[in-house]
């Protein structure tokens, strides 16, 4: 092949090359700001979702979109986290440390 052959191909493969790149780092960080989450459940009520992180108990009722931090003081990090199917206001959450069991009854708010 001579150079402009070389430098015509180079060129068709450099610009398909750009079109491949597409979608690469395309994810989005919309968790809330609490450490390391443990631990992400969604609610039978649209757009409500908790999450438990190294940082406390959290919900959203955007659909994940802006987070609300509902309790800090645990002892240590939550570890589990739960909704009642038969009552979907009725939340545990769980820590190793004494008290073992956190129960909210109006969906998480308190």
């Amino acid at each position: 092949m001579d150079g402009r052959a070389l430098a015509a191909l180079a060129a068709v493969l450099l610009s398909a090359s750009i079109d491949a790149s597409a979608g690469v780092n395309s994810f989005s960080a919309i968790g809330p700001t609490g450490g390391a989450i443990n631990k992400i459940v969604f609610s039978a009520t649209p757009n409500t979702v908790f999450t438990i992180a190294t940082g406390g108990f959290f919900r959203s009722q955007d659909g994940g979109v802006s987070w609300r931090l509902i309790k800090s003081d645990f002892f240590s990090a939550p570890s589990d986290f739960s909704i009642d199917p038969s009552d979907p206001n009725r939340v545990y959450t769980t820590d190793t440390a004494w008290p073992p069991l956190y129960v909210s009854t109006d969906g998480g708010s308190t």
